[in-house]
């Protein structure tokens, strides 16, 4: 994300604020995802969300060529953050389905490493080419590895949810409070 608020204000002069709402509105697209993905992941589909979610996440990675104006270059940052928050909310459930009860803790600690290995070493990355070719190749660099990852998940093994009738028809009945927040989690 560091990239992306550099790359706002030499290519569109942003403020320092909006380079920072160029970085951070990825994030925000991200959690918007990430709140409704939870919901409607088992009323559409792991697989089939998680191919949808990729191939928008490949769509919109080609899109930054194209970009012309600060306001289309945030519009392209939160629909990323959109399939990328899904993309990974639902890699994150399957996950946790594959993993063996008896090794829960450690198969979740390793598959949480992989986060923190790329939240490290992306910004690295991403000013490395910044500094040593230009934004093009970090687009070029951020869409190859968007067609990998759409190409590795079709061998994926993502299994769907083994829920019943009526609790999918419970799934679909639209948005509630409680969809959110669960009131025995605050303990009170």
């Amino acid at each position: 994300m560091t990239t992306m608020a550099v790359y706002a204000v030499e290519q569109f002069q942003a403020s320092e604020s909006q380079a920072g709402l160029t970085s951070g509105i990825f994030v925000i697209g991200a959690l918007f995802a990430r709140l409704l993905t939870g919901k409607y992941v088992e009323v559409i589909g792991r697989k089939k969300l998680t191919y949808v979610s990729l191939i928008l996440f490949l769509i919109v990675s080609v899109l930054y060529f194209p970009a012309n104006s600060l306001s289309l270059l945030l519009f392209i940052r939160f629909i990323h953050g959109v399939a990328y928050g899904s993309a990974t909310t639902i890699m994150t459930t399957a996950a946790m389905d594959l993993i063996p009860d008896s090794r829960r803790g450690e198969g979740t600690g390793y598959f949480a490493l992989s986060t923190t290995i790329a939240t490290a070493v992306g910004p690295f990355i991403g000013l490395y080419i910044t500094q040593n070719a230009n934004f093009s190749m970090i687009f070029t660099a951020c869409t190859i590895f968007a067609v990998i990852s759409l190409f590795i998940i079709l061998f994926a093994k993502i299994p769907e949810a083994d829920i019943s009738q009526e609790q999918l028809e419970s799934m679909k009945k639209g948005l509630k409070l409680q969809d959110f927040f669960e009131k025995k989690a605050l303990n009170f």
